[in-house]
């Protein structure tokens, strides 16, 4: 017992020298920082320790891979931290972290986060890069931070937002994170990601039901999957002036299930998809570019949309591509140079609104401007489509409204309705220079085709196959182009001849010059007239055409002569195709009566004491002509008689 009690008191003794040297050491840390003038540069981990680290942390000068270092007041890095160590900021006021060009490493899948802030405000962090973590910023619940001219790489998800908000990033460089993501929010808000840039990820940037943030300016290139990602419910996000360049087969700017987005001059090249709109509705976007991509613009099931002034051009697929997607309107954009279509809306594509939009030149085997399959009660205004396979296409497509659309140039349709494309309306459209103006087949029906307009068809203006009945045409016109030449008997042209063109007894309706009260212009130097339209059958009822009753006048006059022709210059004229009329005027030569009596009548003048000799009238005359010397005799017998 008394051996007992002996150790238990050497225990004692030993714990109380063990606690004196403890606190000697401590005292001596502190005394060393405080004789350094409190720079925290100096000791940063050691006085960051001392001054609020959690008490069962580990050591934060220890080397292991479990590490945390802890800062909380400003700090600028002198080296590397290449021990697994992950940065703890436990701030309570605002500070800056310079990185000072250090790399902070992480041992890969499981080392955590480089940088970690929960529940932290008002801290900047700047030029430092990032390796090998799971994350290589993590900010939870942190507000008003700021990340800027950082690199992080090789990490799962580089910049990790999760429920914070009023976060900026900027001049940040996310590059190959491999399988992983840029720049990743998660239920945050009024963040601002500017100027930033995001290659060689699985995703660029990507917003996970987060909202109100703005994205400017920032470049997400070669990423395998999605340049830029909204996701679940992620709403009044505006994101403008990004570019998504290469992103492999993925999609340029992806929404799914997010609504009331803006995305504004924003540019999606070399992608499976530039802009695809999945399940999201009320979104805008506004001056986008699409180019060398799958679509240039998609949407599934994604309604309610406003599409304005953007441009898809050279893309493998179609331009502007809608799939079970309704009430969505498209205005000013641009399709051109597509390899299908400009525009298509499939499969119960309904009540959208495409107004002034124009699609050129998607003319590959089957390039078509405007395609409706399978949708009604579309509503298309005053779109153009030239120089494509065909204009416009309606298929299994019905109860849709055409209204002051032009197709021109397009190598077979300009207008085309097939397989039971019924109960449509197409009124004031225009279709020039194409194979067939209008045509339909395979059973449609019920259509109405009021005050359309098939200019210099090749084949035939308005054509339709035998099941197609029930159609009403009245008032369309089918027409061709006409132009007016005058020549003198010598053959050479005239300029300034006065044309009119009257259609079954209209005048100054088709053309009409100056002289017969139209604004239209005269033959030109070369004798001719510009090419002009005029019409060559109307339809007064339902699919019944007559013929127009057309004639051309033409007045010419000189202040010597008045034209004659040597055919009738009132000319019936057959416009069953586009031609030249050709005019002559007859060359007028004076008799001899005609030519001396206007000069005995001058010499007789110039007896009476004119004051002008007779022979200057007669030299006058024969260069003028008749119109000229009565002109001339008028002005002389009024001075003789004043």
């Amino acid at each position: 017992m008394r051996n007992i009690r002996a150790n238990k008191k050497a225990l004692k003794i030993a714990a109380v020298l063990a606690a004196v040297i403890l606190t000697a050491t401590i005292i001596t840390a502190v005394a060393t920082i405080q004789n350094q003038n409190q720079n925290q540069n100096t000791y940063p981990l050691i006085y960051a320790y001392l001054q609020g680290a959690p008490q069962n942390s580990p050591s934060p000068i220890t080397e292991k891979s479990t590490n945390y270092i802890y800062i909380w007041q400003n700090y600028t890095f002198q080296e590397d931290v290449t021990n697994d160590t992950t940065i703890i900021v436990n701030n309570t006021s605002p500070i800056w972290i310079n990185g000072n060009g250090h790399i902070v490493q992480g041992l890969g899948t499981g080392s955590g986060g480089g940088f970690l802030l929960v529940g932290r405000n008002n801290v900047t962090i700047f030029n430092v890069t990032v390796t090998g973590w799971d994350y290589g910023f993590l900010l939870i619940d942190s507000l008003n931070n700021n990340l800027t001219n950082n690199t992080a790489y090789n990490n799962s998800f580089a910049f990790y937002l999760l429920s914070g908000a009023d976060n900026t990033l900027s001049d940040n460089i996310a590059n190959n994170n491999t399988g992983g993501y840029g720049f990743y929010l998660n239920s945050t808000s009024n963040n601002i990601l500017s100027y930033n840039t995001a290659n060689n990820n699985s995703e660029g940037f990507c917003l996970v039901t987060s909202s109100s943030n703005t994205l400017l300016n920032n470049t997400a290139d070669k990423n395998t999957a999605r340049g830029f990602s909204l996701w679940t419910s992620s709403t009044n996000n505006n994101l403008t002036g990004n570019t998504a360049n290469g992103n492999g087969g993925g999609i340029g700017f992806y929404l799914l299930s997010s609504s009331s987005n803006t995305l504004t001059n924003n540019n999606a090249t070399n992608t499976g998809n530039g802009f695809y709109l999945g399940q999201s509705s009320s979104n805008k976007l506004r001056g986008n570019t699409a180019t060398q991509n799958g679509h240039g613009f998609a949407s599934d099931n994604a309604n309610n949309n406003n599409l304005t002034e953007n441009t898809a051009y050279n893309n493998w697929n179609n331009g502007f591509y809608l799939i079970q997607s309704s009430s969505n309107k498209l205005s000013d954009n641009i399709a051109n140079y597509n390899l299908k279509f400009g525009f298509y809306l499939e499969w119960s594509s309904n009540n959208n609104n495409l107004t002034g939009n124009t699609a050129n030149n998607n003319n590959n085997t089957n390039g078509v401007g405007f395609v409706i399959l399978g949708s009604s009660s579309n509503n298309l205004s005053g779109n153009t489509a030239n120089i494509n396979t065909d204009g416009f296409v309606l298929s299994f497509s019905s109860n849709n409204n055409l209204k002051d659309n032009n197709a021109a140039n397009n190598t077979n349709y300009g207008f085309y309705l097939t397989s039971s494309s019924n109960n449509n309306n197409l009124t004031g459209n225009n279709a020039t220079n194409n194979d067939y103006g209008f045509r339909m087949i395979a059973a449609s029906t019920g259509n109405n085709l009021w005050d359309n307009f098939a200019l210099n068809s090749t084949i035939q203006g308005y054509d339709w196959t035998d099941d197609c009945i029930d159609n009403n045409f009245t008032g369309s016109v089918e027409a061709y182009y006409l132009r007016v030449y005058v020549n003198d008997s010598g053959g050479l042209p005239i300029s300034g001849v006065q044309v009119q063109l009257v259609s079954n007894g209209t005048i100054a309706v088709w053309y009409a010059t100056p002289h017969f009260g139209g604004s239209d212009a005269p033959t030109g130097t070369d004798g001719f007239t510009p090419w002009f339209a005029a019409p060559y059958r109307t339809f007064v009822t339902n699919d019944s055409m007559t013929e127009n009753n057309n004639t051309v006048t033409v007045w010419y006059s000189t202040l010597w002569q008045i034209a004659s022709f040597s055919n009738n210059p009132l000319t019936e004229v057959n416009m069953s195709t586009s031609h030249t009329e050709n005019f002559t005027v007859a060359s007028w030569q004076p008799t001899m009566l005609q030519t001396m009596l206007p000069v005995l009548l001058l010499s007789l003048a110039g007896t009476q004491g004119g004051g002008v000799s007779p022979m200057v009238y007669a030299a006058i005359i024969g260069v003028l002509g008749v119109g000229v010397a009565a002109a001339v005799l008028f002005y002389y017998f009024r001075r003789v008689k004043a």
